[in-house]
């Protein structure tokens, strides 16, 4: 049996130019989307090893600064390593009766498999790509089609299409381990009082940082020196 479901996230930051030309800059470990010649967007397409499968197990993508010399998302390492700048999982993808983690990744691997697409039109930025979720024998259990366009006022659009390969699949986690989900850089945990945050209203902030009632958020942190205000809008269907 194959389910898709399609995640859509939204996210802008408050400064930055029109799009001009597309510029796409590829390399082994990852590729970058912009516009003239300077980089919006770094999706990271490591080679799963599992000798080092801290860096390697997950796909995620970076969101660039104005000057797209640096990130303004958090990579492998600091707190929590698992957190990386635009990703998605699950703490409990039910697989018939096997439970993988592909939130923290201790028993799943996302491998990057191709490039399918880029396409650069209408001052929009468009990439796509076919991403394999498996075990950590290299099983897949779901394909993955992502879908990232960059555009005017750095409106980033993620869209994730997932299908199961395996059972039935059940998508399960909590307020915090679930979804597709931002990381800013390291640097934002270091000085927290300096991050602040909008919620819509009838939205509800409880113990531990969880919020309910919000399908979307705005930060507001200081990365480099500079801040940044990023909107979180998500929007999901199931078929």
């Amino acid at each position: 049996m194959n389910a898709t479901i399609l995640l859509a996230c939204l996210i802008s930051a408050a400064v930055g130019a029109a799009p001009g030309e597309v510029s796409v800059v590829q390399t082994n470990e990852h590729s970058e989307i912009g516009f003239d010649k300077v980089p919006w967007l770094r999706t990271m397409t490591p080679t799963f090893d599992p000798k080092n499968s801290e860096p390697t197990y997950k796909v995620f993508t970076h969101i660039m600064d104005f000057a797209g010399k640096e990130p303004i998302t958090k990579g492998a390492g600091g707190k929590f390593t698992h957190h990386r700048g635009l990703f998605i999982g699950w703490k409990d993808t039910l697989v018939g009766d096997q439970d993988y983690d592909t939130w923290h990744m201790s028993n799943s691997i996302q491998k990057h498999v191709g490039w399918l697409d880029f396409i650069g039109t209408d001052g929009k930025a468009l990439q796509q790509e076919k991403i394999d979720w498996c075990d950590l024998e290299g099983k897949t259990f779901i394909q993955e089609i992502r879908r990232i366009s960059a555009g005017e006022s750095r409106q980033f659009d993620f869209q994730s299409e997932l299908t199961s390969t395996a059972a039935t699949i059940q998508l399960k986690g909590d307020l915090q381990h679930a979804g597709m989900q931002v990381r800013l850089a390291q640097e934002v945990a270091e000085h927290e009082d300096s991050t602040n945050y909008i919620l819509p209203a009838g939205s509800v902030s409880g113990d531990d940082d969880k919020v309910t009632g919000a399908w979307w958020a705005c930060c507001s942190a200081e990365v480099g020196g500079k801040r940044y205000w990023v909107l979180h809008m998500t929007l999901s269907l199931i078929h």
